[in-house]
């Protein structure tokens, strides 16, 4: 359980009528308002359905809020919820580290999902380094490095005798749980914790509980643990009629037997209640539920839920399977495919016949006499040498076949280009003296091949590299086109500079287009000029259209008015006594008094409040100059003399 809290906060949670905020800080942006509800979910296991040990837990938000400035997508964030204290103050308490999906849009309204480091700090392969067998505070400290995560509580002195090929971080973590007889989640802090259920002296009494406590009429206790360490073995110690049932690789008799030992005495009747909310309750706690008998019950917190939307309720529960349970191995992702995986992940392949379309070679392992000894015998290489980055020698017998061949001098007693339409190129001829076999379109005179020269009334060509020429005023360089002097994207003078990465720059300093990418990596387009006619419109125009269109919106904004309350929003019995204040939501506008509301949907505009008792069909107004009334409407005090078993209070906004 938290204890990190104020004793102004430990009094207050416990108390009627409380309030509470919501709060994201995202790398340096801090968002406290527009959050409309927060919903937390965590579990110890994989379901709700008995008692586990060797899970590793992910914790889940789903949050509604007005959108803000920020994206949130990809991004941790941490999660606080904070109550009001007596002062008017704010203490806020960390939930947890948190990355959001992508969002939903609505309205002005994003809805997205998030969740804890497990999910995204721990789901890829965990390939290790270490020599096994070694002690299980080793492969912890293994992971913590390639994952970059911390961790506490983590078991020592156990010895590991497998690797984890073909598991994930996360599997693997919960294999290190499960031979620990704990469970795995991250902390508020962003720490990987492994933890078994401790008792508190937390207790929920009926006076905060909702009319939803069950309590299953059979006790389960630890009678037994069995777990499947492969396909065709599973190991059990206890002979009862309920326990636990797992799966893992690592488990042997003996710490399984310890285990047993450890855990026989855990008993407890399963239950599930919802209450007033308290954000210091955490997975692994044992609190006290009263229930309405009168009986209080020890309850393991193994399900944990959070609903904020202003006020908070938690809900809990405690799982347990009354009928016996058989262990089932399950492999790391349940399918074939990663059975295959890990039975092929192996140091070496040893096969009569195999057909291998695809092989990654570590050629380290590949000596220079066995690529010579290679060489030579297949009568490939004369005089072989290898070395560190080439291989000499003479080719003997040898077709190539190729794009491109270079060398420094190529040597041949005949050189014949073969080109299109079966025509042979050979060089240095004039084209005439052998009219059967060469053409003016076939055949260079060396006659006119001068140093950076070539005249010729066509050139046909499929690719040229012609760095540091001219071609019709454009200068060739290694990268880019350019015209004049303007030989890169930062150069100032007029002309036009194009390079193969595709930026480009068209003018000069004052005028200019200019699409871009700078050192961060982003692309930019920038056009200055005198006019700017886009179609047969001038730019300026259009802009001027846009501003006027966007006024236009403003005035159409979506509007959302919340009712919030000092002292929260459930009461028991009558014991009513808060104040309701109106605050409105107008695009980014936040509206708390008249003068505001004014400004914004000018003077006519005002709050009106209406009211309907029990046995009333229809709302009534209630006048603006009643005396409960303060802050121009926007403040409403309610006493106890107001409530009789049930009223409903209403708010409009009137713009008319």
């Amino acid at each position: 359980m938290y204890t990190k809290v104020s004793d102004n906060f430990g009094n207050r949670i416990m108390g009627d009528g409380r309030t509470f905020r919501a709060r994201i800080t995202c790398d340096d942006t801090v968002i406290e308002s527009g959050f409309v509800s927060v919903d937390m979910k965590c579990i110890a296991g994989t379901g709700t359905s008995t008692l586990e040990i060797g899970c590793a837990s992910s914790t889940q938000l789903d949050i509604t809020m007005i959108q803000p400035d920020i994206s949130l997508t990809g991004k941790e964030f941490l999660l606080e919820i904070g109550l009001m204290l007596d002062d008017d103050s704010i203490e806020y308490v960390k939930m947890g580290y948190f990355m959001a999906q992508k969002p939903t849009v609505d309205d002005g309204r994003i809805t997205f999902t998030a969740y804890d480091r497990m999910a995204y700090k721990l789901s890829g392969y965990y390939l290790s380094n270490l020599l096994y067998p070694c002690d299980i505070s080793e492969v912890c400290a293994e992971i913590e490095t390639l994952t970059g995560i911390r961790m506490k509580n983590a078991p020592s002195g156990i010895n590991i005798s497998k690797n984890f090929d073909g598991y994930t971080y996360r599997q693997a973590v919960g294999f290190i749980a499960g031979i620990d007889g704990k469970f795995a989640t991250f902390d508020r802090d962003g720490v990987l914790d492994f933890r078994w259920y401790t008792t508190t002296d937390y207790s929920v009494g009926l006076n905060r509980s909702f009319d939803d406590v069950v309590v299953q009429e059979n006790m389960f206790q630890v009678g037994y643990i069995s777990c499947a360490v492969d396909e065709n073995s599973t190991i059990k110690s206890g002979q009862g009629l309920t326990g636990i049932a797992t799966s893992n690789f690592l488990m042997t008799q003996e710490i399984l037997d310890g285990l047993y030992a450890k855990l026989k005495d855990m008993s407890y009747h399963p239950t599930t209640c919802s209450f007033a909310g308290d954000m210091r309750l955490e997975l692994g706690d044992i609190v006290q539920v009263l229930s309405r008998d009168g009986k209080a019950y020890p309850v393991p917190v193994m399900s944990l839920d959070f609903s904020y939307d202003g006020g908070l309720i938690t809900a809990i529960g405690s799982y347990g399977s009354t009928e016996l349970s058989e262990a089932t191995y399950v492999s790391p992702t349940e399918n074939y495919v990663q059975q295959v995986y890990r039975r092929l992940y192996a140091d070496k392949l040893d096969a009569k016949d195999a057909a291998i379309k695809y092989a990654q070679i570590d050629f380290a392992n590949i000596g220079k006499a066995a690529l010579e000894q290679f060489f030579a015998k297949s009568g490939l290489i004369e005089d072989v040498v290898v070395g560190d980055q080439k291989v000499t020698g003479t080719l003997v017998g040898v077709t190539i076949l190729g794009d491109s061949i270079k060398g420094g001098t190529v040597i041949a007693d005949k050189l014949v280009i073969k080109g299109e339409d079966g025509l042979y190129y050979k060089l240095n001829t004039d084209g005439n003296t052998v009219e059967k076999e060469q053409t003016d379109y076939n055949s260079l005179d060396g006659g006119v091949i001068r140093a950076k020269s070539i005249t010729a009334t066509k050139i046909a060509v499929d690719d040229l590299v012609a760095f540091g020429a001219t071609i019709g005023g454009w200068h060739i360089a290694d990268g880019c086109l350019y015209s004049g002097t303007k030989e890169s994207m930062s150069n100032t003078s007029r002309g036009t500079y194009l390079g193969s990465d595709g930026q480009i720059n068209i003018g000069d300093s004052d005028n200019f287009i200019m699409f871009y990418v700078d050192n961060k990596g982003e692309s930019h387009l920038a056009i200055s000029a005198d006019k700017f006619t886009l179609g047969k419109q001038n730019i300026e125009n259009i802009i001027s259209d846009i501003k006027q269109d966007v006024d236009n919106v403003r005035d159409e904004i979506t509007t959302l008015l919340r009712i919030e309350s000092s002292r929260g929003t459930v009461f028991k019995n009558n014991a009513v006594s808060t104040v309701l204040s109106v605050v409105i939501y107008h695009g980014k506008d936040r509206i708390t008094d008249i003068d505001k509301l004014h400004e914004v949907y000018g003077s006519s505009a005002y709050i009106q409040w209406k009211w309907q008792k029990l046995d009333e069909e229809e709302y009534g107004i209630i006048s603006s100059a009643d005396s409960r009334m303060s802050n121009d409407g926007f403040s409403f005090t309610l006493s106890p003399d107001d409530v009789d078993t049930k009223v409903t209070f209403m708010c409009e906004l009137i713009t008319d």
